[in-house]
């Protein structure tokens, strides 16, 4: 609620006043925004890395960044925010030598990345950083209730699975959904699709 306005011309959504007021988007100009593009991976690193002061990221993490050889034309800006996540394990390539920048992000990917960084943060009303980030300490209490309404995420990998999963039950989704208490068995209501293959948007 304390955001202003962004000042694009293209969007008037509060989600995107906020992280333009947190410096996470800088928009596509000064006055758009392009809310239905995709997402390339080296501006989803971008994002993701923007996001390390506001939440209270380190700098850097203690794993090991992946020679990757598939980034050396981009910028000093977004070639560090590439090492900056995958020292904290969020990104780990599409390959052990590739980072794959020009690749539109998936809504899978997306999950996995959010999922990542998310256990890597603490609560803005916690005191301390749990061993699990924002989630549950213990690993099988990270997806909640373990409730979902997708019937489409069975495919996905199994860490893409869970981190769908998580992002559902954080209310991360968006999903448009009317009935409460949808559980893996089914319900009405609810978008029943994640569509984890498609292009992630804006």
């Amino acid at each position: 609620a304390s955001a202003s306005a962004a000042g694009f011309t293209d969007t008037t959504s509060t989600d995107v006043d906020c992280i333009k007021m947190f410096g996470i988007t800088q928009g596509t100009t000064a006055t758009t925004y392009e809310p239905a593009a995709s997402v390339p991976r080296w501006q989803m690193a971008l994002f993701l890395h923007r996001m390390f002061v506001p939440t209270g990221l380190a700098a850097a993490g203690t794993t090991t960044v992946p020679a990757f050889t598939d980034t050396s034309g981009l910028s000093a800006e977004i070639t560090d925010a590439i090492s900056a996540i995958a020292s904290h394990g969020i990104t780990v390539g599409t390959s052990a030598t590739t980072f794959g920048p020009d690749e539109n992000v998936t809504r899978e990917q997306m999950a996995l990345f959010l999922y990542r960084f998310g256990q890597k943060i603490k609560g803005n009303n916690v005191a301390g950083a749990d061993t699990r980030g924002i989630f549950a300490d213990t690993l099988t209490d990270d997806t909640g209730t373990g409730d979902y309404n997708f019937t489409d995420i069975a495919g996905t990998t199994f860490e893409g699975m869970e981190a769908i999963i998580a992002m559902y039950n954080l209310g991360a989704t968006a999903e448009t959904c009317t009935t409460a208490g949808i559980t893996a068995a089914g319900g009405t209501g609810c978008q029943t699709t994640y569509r984890p293959a498609e292009d992630l948007t804006r």
